[in-house]
C-alpha cells in the first residue's frame, strides 16, 4: 500500500479552497481528561536527576471526523480509498514504549494483539461493506514524538459509502516531559496534535480528497502538589500583651474565650491567658482546577495516583521572626484543638538560641501532614511568669525532601504571624542626670485616658544601653484619669504642694548616682490607653527648661494614635 507522499500533504494543508475540510475535533474520551501531574516528580536539579525517563501513561482521547458537511472515510464510490492519521506530542515529549509496528500498538495499552483492541482503534459507521484496516507506517518508535497509522477502505460495491467515524489512541507511555512540567517551566503544558489526510485510489497522482485538523489538546499538565497557607489571626482590636499584668499574661480578647474585650483598652488581669493560638496553618493538597479549568481531582503521581507523601520523605517545618522576640522559654507548637489544648507534634520550648527562628518537627501520614492546624504560643505561667516580649511578622517554611532522587525537593512559606504587641501607653525621655549634677531633671506623665486609672512601669538605661536597677519596675501605682505622676532626679521621693509624690528615679529603680554613667534615659509605660509626657531640665541657677515639648506613646488605635512599639 502506498503512504502518500509529503508534497501531498504540504498542498493540502495549504490549499483548504482546493481541499474540502472536515470538521474534525479531538477530545478526551472513556472518562479520561488532562492528566495534571506534580511538577516535582520532573525533577531539575534540585536535587532531582533522571526524571526525563519517568513514563506517564497518556489519556484516551478521540478525534471524531463525524461533524461537518463532508464526512470523513466517504470516498469515491467503487473504489479502494486510503487515509492516513499522524500523532504528535509537544512539548519536547517522546514515545517511552515502542509503537513502531502495528503488532506493537494492537498489544500495547493491555491489547490482545487484535485490531481495535489495543493503543489504537478505529469508529465505523453503518454503511460498511469491508472491515477498514490500519498500519503504523511512520514513527511510533521509543524517542520519536510522531506516529503516521495508515488506514485502508475497501471498494464500495454497494455503493452506499464506506464511514470512519473516529479514531481512539490511548495508553501508551510517553517520556522525556522534564523541561515542560518541571516546576521552573512556563507554559508546564503537553498537548497532542493531530493530522487527517484521506484521497481515493491510495493517493495516486498525489489527490487529496479530504483534511481534518483540530487544536492540538492538552493531555498532560504539571503545577506544585501543595500549598502552605497560614491564615494569622488579626490582633488588631483583640489579643494584647496585657501591661496592666505586668506583662506577664495576654488580655482576654482572643477566639478561644467567651468574652471579646478590646485588649487596647482591657488592663485587668481577670480572665487573662497564658496560651494564644498565632492562626491557623495547613499544608493543603491542591487541586488540578482551577489552575486547570474542568478538571476535577488533586494533582497526581508519575502513576496515577493522588499525590501523597510516603514513609521516606522527610519533613521539617522552620519559624523566623520578622520583628521582636519570642520569650525564652515559651513554647510554640501546632495543634488541632481550637483552644490548643492539644499538641498534634513534638512541642518546641523556645531556647535562648530560638528566640527568633526555630523547628517543629512534623511527620507522619500524608493526612496527618495536610490537616489544618492552630499556631499555639504557650508563654510562662504562674511563679515562672515573666514579661512577654512584643514579636511579629513570623514566617513559617515547610520544607519536604523527597526519598525519590528524581524528585525536586520544595520549600513552600506562608505568614505573617503576629503582630502582638503590648496594650496600654509608652513614653521616652532623655538626659535625665544623675542626682549630683548641678541640673535636675523632672518628668511628669499624665494618664489621658478617659476610662481607666492604671499603673506606671519604668526601665532606666544607662548611656551604653545597660539596665539600671530591675527592668519594668512599677514606679507609681493606680494613676487616676486626668492625673499626672512626677518623677525627679532629686536624691530621695518627697511630697509636692499638691500632695502627690515627686519620686525619686534613683531611689525607685534602687540605684546611686555613682551607677549612672553620663546621662541616662527613662522609659515609662502607663496600663492605660493614652498618656502625654513632659521632659523638665532645671539648672543650677534656677532656670527652667522644657527638654520635650511633650511626648505621646498612646495605645495604636485608639485616639492620638502613637507609637506603643518602644
Amino acid at each position: 500500500m502506498k503512504l502518500f507522499n509529503k508534497t501531498a500533504l504540504a498542498v493540502a494543508l495549504a490549499s483548504a479552497t482546493a481541499v474540502p475540510a472536515v470538521a474534525g475535533d479531538l477530545g478526551f474520551s472513556g472518562g479520561d481528561q488532562t492528566v495534571v501531574l506534580a511538577d516535582v516528580i520532573f525533577g531539575n536539579g534540585n536535587p532531582g536527576t533522571g526524571s526525563e525517563e519517568t513514563l506517564i501513561t497518556a489519556p484516551q482521547v478521540t478525534f471524531d471526523l463525524t461533524e461537518g458537511a463532508t464526512v470523513a472515510g466517504d470516498v469515491e464510490d467503487g473504489t479502494a480509498g486510503v487515509a492516513t492519521v499522524k500523532f504528535t506530542l509537544g512539548g519536547g515529549a517522546v514515545f517511552g514504549e515502542d509503537l513502531s509496528t502495528t503488532t506493537l500498538v494492537d498489544n500495547a495499552n493491555g491489547g490482545s494483539g487484535a485490531p481495535n483492541s489495543g493503543a489504537f482503534s478505529l469508529t465505523s459507521g453503518a454503511n460498511v461493506d469491508t472491515a477498514l484496516t490500519y498500519e503504523v507506517v511512520q514513527g511510533g518508535a521509543i524517542g520519536d514524538n510522531t506516529i503516521t497509522f495508515e488506514i485502508t477502505f475497501g471498494a464500495d460495491g454497494g455503493g452506499n459509502g464506506e464511514t470512519l467515524e473516529g479514531v481512539t489512541f490511548v495508553g501508551y507511555a510517553v517520556k522525556n516531559l522534564t523541561s515542560a512540567l518541571n516546576p521552573s517551566s512556563g507554559s508546564k503544558r503537553v498537548q497532542l496534535g493531530v493530522e487527517y489526510v484521506e484521497a481515493p485510489n491510495d493517493f495516486a497522482g498525489d489527490s487529496v480528497a479530504t483534511t481534518a485538523t483540530d487544536t492540538p489538546l492538552t493531555i498532560f499538565g504539571s503545577m506544585k502538589p501543595f500549598t502552605l497557607t497560614a491564615t494569622p489571626n488579626d490582633f488588631t482590636a483583640t489579643t494584647r500583651i496585657n501591661v496592666g499584668n505586668g506583662e506577664k499574661t495576654f488580655t482576654d480578647a482572643n477566639s478561644t474565650n467567651t468574652t471579646f474585650e478590646d485588649g487596647r483598652s482591657d488592663f485587668d488581669s481577670a480572665g487573662d491567658v497564658s496560651v494564644i493560638s498565632l492562626g491557623t496553618l495547613q499544608l493543603g493538597l491542591n487541586a488540578a482546577a482551577p489552575t486547570f479549568t474542568g478538571i476535577t481531582g488533586n494533582v497526581r503521581k508519575e502513576n496515577g495516583d493522588d499525590f501523597d507523601f510516603q514513609g521516606g520523605d522527610t519533613h521539617e517545618l522552620s519559624f523566623s521572626v520578622g520583628t521582636g522576640e519570642l520569650q525564652v522559654g515559651s513554647s510554640v507548637y501546632l495543634s488541632s484543638a481550637a483552644d490548643c489544648s492539644t499538641n498534634a507534634f513534638p512541642i518546641n520550648v523556645i531556647s535562648a538560641a530560638e528566640i527568633q527562628s526555630f523547628d517543629i518537627a512534623v511527620s507522619g501520614t500524608t493526612t496527618q501532614l495536610t490537616s489544618t492546624y492552630q499556631v499555639c504560643y504557650s508563654v510562662l505561667a504562674g511563679a515562672n511568669a515573666t514579661t512577654i516580649p512584643e514579636v511579629g511578622q513570623i514566617k513559617a517554611t515547610w520544607n519536604v525532601d523527597f526519598f525519590n532522587a528524581r524528585y525536586d525537593n520544595i520549600a513552600e512559606e506562608d505568614g505573617n504571624f503576629g503582630d502582638l504587641v503590648r496594650n496600654g501607653c509608652i513614653a521616652s525621655f532623655f538626659n535625665i542626670p544623675k542626682s549630683t549634677a548641678n541640673d535636675v531633671a523632672y518628668v511628669r506623665l499624665t494618664n489621658t485616658s478617659s476610662t481607666n486609672a492604671g499603673d506606671i512601669r519604668g526601665t532606666l538605661y544607662n548611656e551604653d544601653g545597660s539596665i539600671l536597677g530591675t527592668a519594668d519596675t512599677t514606679v507609681a501605682p493606680a494613676l487616676p484619669t486626668s492625673a499626672t505622676q512626677i518623677f525627679s532626679t532629686e536624691a530621695a521621693t518627697r511630697d509636692a504642694a499638691s500632695g502627690r509624690e515627686v519620686v525619686s528615679i534613683e531611689e525607685v529603680f534602687g540605684i546611686t548616682a555613682d551607677d549612672i554613667e553620663g546621662r541616662a534615659r527613662l522609659i515609662l509605660k502607663g496600663a492605660f490607653d493614652t498618656c502625654e509626657g513632659l521632659g523638665l531640665m532645671r539648672t543650677g541657677d534656677g532656670s527652667l527648661f522644657n527638654m520635650t515639648a511633650t511626648t505621646q506613646g498612646n495605645e495604636a488605635g485608639l485616639p492620638n494614635d502613637g507609637n506603643n512599639g518602644n
